[in-house]
């Protein structure tokens, strides 16, 4: 990886040891899949940062990675690669992964799709075969790219209402198993469409451990409140993940209420919180849609 491979764009720069710890990060992800492009789309530095919002405040050390690989050929064994990258990094440096065809990523900025004209405008290449991107880069003018839009946040909110109210009456009938899986789909549908509002990205993934590693780099408090500071909130994050197929089709599967009590707490505080940092937002639409949180 040469120098002129790395931008330091002033949203996400990238100092001399993020670049040798980024050489090690390649040659670990070149080493499982062949690779076009791997962008870096945020990084956590004591405080996160990332190309979609305002600037953090700095760190001493870069301690957390976000990165976009764009892979060649019309391999769509995208979640495979993603898990083998990240526990294959993860040894010495964390790091999230989103992987993608390039025929995807280069189709969505042929349609002007605002994330990828916003990770073609700010995010740093700690890896590109791909001159073709590399000329787009430079071409590209933040000017141009479009607003992501900010009501999909405000649009998921009916749908997680009935989410919401389906847990609940699960609770009530003491059917702990289907109250939680609720409060999966409530949860997948608002961590989804907040990183929609803010990065223009739309993913289709029930993994809650993988959108909650995204959010920590858009709000980190709220996603580490999520995962929990205790072995009893930790083992509760651990059953919601599993909920989606296991509290269906698991005969062994077991939640307790207690369990099941930690989840909402979380969920409302979580609901509460990006409701928050979306205020501005929903002052510009209007109301802000009710939500009935037990």
């Amino acid at each position: 990886m040469n120098e002129e491979t790395v931008a330091n764009h002033k949203a996400l720069y990238l100092t001399d040891v993020d670049k040798a710890i980024a050489t090690k990060v390649v040659a670990s992800i070149t080493k499982i899949v062949q690779v076009d492009t791997i962008f870096v789309l945020g990084k956590k530095v004591n405080t996160a940062q990332n190309i979609f919002m305002p600037e953090c405040g700095t760190g001493a050390r870069t301690s957390a990675f976000w990165l976009l690989t764009l892979i060649t050929g019309d391999d769509k064994r995208h979640k495979m690669y993603q898990d083998e990258i990240e526990q294959k990094c993860n040894s010495s440096t964390e790091v999230s992964c989103i992987v993608m065809q390039t025929s995807t990523f280069v189709r969505w900025f042929n349609e002007k799709d605002s994330f990828a004209l916003t990770v073609l405008s700010n995010a740093p290449f700690i890896c590109n075969t791909n001159p073709e991107l590399e000329e787009w880069k430079k071409e590209t003018v933040v000017g141009i790219i479009p607003a992501t839009d900010k009501k999909a946040f405000q649009k998921c909110f009916d749908l997680c209402n009935e989410y919401l109210a389906g847990a609940e009456l699960f609770t009530v009938r003491k059917q702990y198993r289907l109250a939680l899986f609720m409060y999966h789909l409530a949860t997948e549908l608002l961590l989804t469409a907040f990183i929609k509002s803010q990065t223009g990205l739309e993913l289709h993934i029930h993994n809650i451990n993988h959108l909650n590693q995204y959010l920590s780099f858009l709000a980190p408090g709220i996603a580490a409140d999520f995962w929990g500071a205790t072995q009893k909130e930790q083992e509760a994050f651990r059953l919601l993940q599993k909920s989606y197929c296991s509290a269906r089709y698991d005969a062994d599967f077991e939640v307790g209420y207690a369990q099941l009590e930690i989840v909402r707490q979380k969920v409302s505080r979580a609901i509460q919180e990006l409701k928050e940092i979306s205020s501005l937002i929903f002052k510009e639409a209007g109301r802000f849609p009710r939500l009935n949180i037990v």
